[in-house]
């Protein structure tokens, strides 16, 4: 194995402890957003264009820990599926996030995504067992209609 060596510290980004969101959203240290639930019923598409309207986007999730924050504050209180900001313009071939960040996390629901033509919207479904939930993404066509989840990123 060939190790390398360097001077210098990697970089990290630091956000604050806590920030005070407008509209009622939720912060989250480390990614330096605030979260909004809406509890609508409404297509992905008429979700991203009121997302679009506070200055958020539908949101996206990078990591174990995102999805455990969105999980415990709204996916389990309000047992519902949530359109989030992943989307396919190719077919389901691949996938993308609508504040165009990096698509590097898929905790897929077994099975999915599906290939099923005009299934190009992604969203959080929840599933309970007894009295344990579980959320996966999964994916179906963007007409139908659930509460939906935006993100705004405050800082840098």
């Amino acid at each position: 194995m060939l190790f390398t060596s360097t001077t210098e510290a990697p970089t990290t980004k630091s956000y604050p402890i806590s920030f005070n969101c407008s509209k009622g959203g939720v912060y989250y240290p480390p990614t330096g957003s605030c979260y909004f639930a809406l509890e609508k019923f409404q297509t992905w598409k008429n979700a991203e264009i009121q997302c679009k309207s506070f200055g958020s986007d539908l949101t996206s999730i990078h990591s174990d820990s995102e999805f455990n924050f969105l999980f415990f504050e709204y996916i389990k209180p309000l047992k519902q599926p949530f359109w989030i900001g992943l989307h396919s313009e190719d077919e389901e071939k691949t996938w993308k996030w609508t504040d165009n960040s990096l698509f590097d996390y898929s905790p897929w629901l077994t099975g999915y995504p599906q290939t099923i033509k005009g299934s190009d919207c992604g969203f959080i479904i929840i599933q309970q067992e007894d009295v344990h939930y579980d959320a996966y993404f999964a994916n179906i066509q963007c007409n139908n209609t659930y509460f939906s989840i935006c993100k705004k990123f405050y800082l840098n």
